[in-house]
């Protein structure tokens, strides 16, 4: 589909979220790279070879780096202020 339709990018927005101390549940995390922490051949071994928690066998790819651009774009954003609104019952 990528192909067909002549991508030149990809914005993923995340499931999971950051780990650091002080973040809180709606928080804006940036990566400047991700890492698939479903995927695990941790005990697929080949020769000498074993594999990292989150690596793709044969390809070696554990971390995906961000787009450089990308990333400076969304980081010279301003996030909106948070509204709270109540509702009336």
């Amino acid at each position: 589909m990528c192909n067909h339709f002549n991508v030149r990018c990809i914005l993923f927005t995340g499931v999971a979220g950051g780990l650091q101390e002080g973040q809180q549940i709606g928080d804006l995390v940036l990566g400047s790279e991700v890492v698939n922490h479903d995927m695990d051949c941790t005990g697929f071994v080949m020769g000498p070879k074993t594999h990292a928690l989150g690596e793709i066998p044969f390809v070696g790819w554990r971390f995906y780096e961000a787009d450089k651009a990308m990333l400076a774009l969304a980081q010279a954003c301003q996030p909106p202020t948070p509204t709270l609104t109540q509702l009336e019952p």
